[in-house]
């Protein structure tokens, strides 16, 4: 809702921003952001085994570098928009599976 909210000012389509911000208010009024407490368990296994709380149900973690952090270096320098979007795509040309899923 965000990134449409986001495109819609850019496109200067200024009823769809407003519509889209209206819909976003409304959402905002009927979460209770101020109360959620992270479970104790999913504390601690983002103690044990890491983690970012505010990116779950969010964003999916599908690996792990083990070497070649050049390239997540590279990669974080890489120039955005104003929604913190690539400018232009960043794409996984290799990879290798250290512990293929069994069948």
């Amino acid at each position: 809702l965000l990134d449409s909210i986001e495109l819609a000012r850019e496109s200067k389509d200024s009823l769809l921003r407003a519509e889209l911000a209206s819909r976003w208010e409304s959402r905002i009024k009927t979460q209770d952001f101020d109360s959620y407490t992270i479970p104790e368990h999913h504390r601690k296994i983002y103690q044990e085994m890491g983690g970012t709380p505010h990116l779950d149900q969010n964003y999916t973690v599908f690996g792990q570098t083990i070497s070649g952090m050049e390239v997540i270096d590279a990669i974080a320098t890489v120039a955005t928009d104003s929604r913190d979007r690539p400018k232009e795509n960043v794409y996984i040309l290799k990879m290798t599976w250290l512990n293929p899923p069994n069948p």
